[in-house]
Parts: structure tokens; C-alpha cells; sequence
């Protein structure tokens, strides 16, 4: 136990049902038994020796590698990416007219909240959220890199002013 081989260290045996630590040589046989329970079909086999000459691994060193990088996994769940929105011609076409508008009107450098914008483009009241997204995209250096301020002027309330 004093050494630091992996092998001779001790551990929680989860898979074989242990609670507490345990040595080496009261988890390796039921983990043995686990692992020669599972069904593989011999395709499974030959994929393998052909993925670990691809590899220049013999076939131990390859399962040993491959089941440790599973462990990982496990240990380590990497999230799925969500999806890629890809918005179509016309809602490009919508934004790009939303941008210009609301750019348009708070370049002249006034005080305004998003419901006064909505009200000066006589948008719906639906539109505020696009609003605020079009605001930030102000700050953006592809859409001029203005300085959009904010002024809290009540809880939930803000007024908004773009300067370059």
C-alpha cells in the first residue's frame, strides 16, 4: 500500500458494489467477473486488433488505454454542444432592417428605454427583447463598435443612449 502503483493502491471499488476502500486483491475479481460477463461479438474482436495495429499498440495496451479513457468520460461527462442556430434569408433580412432602424434612431445620442424605442419604430410590444439584442450588437466592432450606455433609472428600467 505504500508504493504508488495504480495497481497496488487502494481504492473504492464502486463497480463491485464496495463502500469502503478496499485492497488490491478483494476488487480484482469482481471486476474480472464483470468484464468476462459482457457479451462482445468476435467482430468486436477483430476491430480491435485492427484499430490497435492502426494505432501501433499491441491489443492489451489498446484496451487498457481505451478503458481508461472511458473512465475519464465518466468521471469527466463532456456536454453535448447545443445545436447551431442558422437563421434563414429572412430572418437575417429582419434583423439587418431592425439593426439599422434602432441604429438610425439612437445615433442622435438621446436618453431612451427600450419601450420608448419600441414606441419611436412603432414596433409590437413583442419586438422589445429583439430591442436590447440589437443594442448590444451596437457594440460589436462589425456593426461600428458604438458605446451604448446605461442608465438604471428604476429596478427593471433602464435608459440607453449610443455615442461613437
Amino acid at each position: 500500500m505504500g508504493n504508488n502503483n495504480k495497481a497496488d493502491r487502494a481504492f473504492s471499488g464502486r463497480a463491485a458494489g464496495c463502500v469502503m476502500p478496499v485492497a488490491k486483491g478483494e476488487i480484482v475479481k469482481p471486476i474480472k467477473d464483470k468484464i468476462l460477463s459482457a457479451r462482445v461479438e468476435t467482430e468486436f474482436f477483430d476491430d480491435v486488433n485492427t484499430v490497435a495495429n492502426m494505432e501501433n499498440m499491441d491489443r492489451a495496451a489498446f484496451i487498457v488505454a481505451a478503458v481508461e479513457e472511458k473512465m475519464i468520460r465518466i468521471q469527466y461527462p463532456v456536454k453535448a454542444a447545443a445545436k447551431t442556430y442558422t437563421p434563414d434569408l429572412a430572418t437575417h433580412q429582419r434583423i439587418d432592417s431592425q439593426r439599422t432602424e434602432v441604429g438610425r434612431l439612437m445615433r442622435d445620442g438621446k436618453w431612451r428605454t427600450v419601450p420608448e424605442i419600441q414606441e419611436a419604430l412603432q414596433y409590437p410590444p413583442a419586438s422589445i427583447p429583439a430591442i436590447g439584442a440589437r443594442l448590444r450588437d451596437m457594440r460589436k466592432p462589425k456593426y461600428g463598435a458604438y458605446t451604448v450606455d446605461r442608465n438604471k433609472r428604476q429596478p427593471g428600467l433602464h435608459k440607453f443612449r449610443v455615442t461613437k
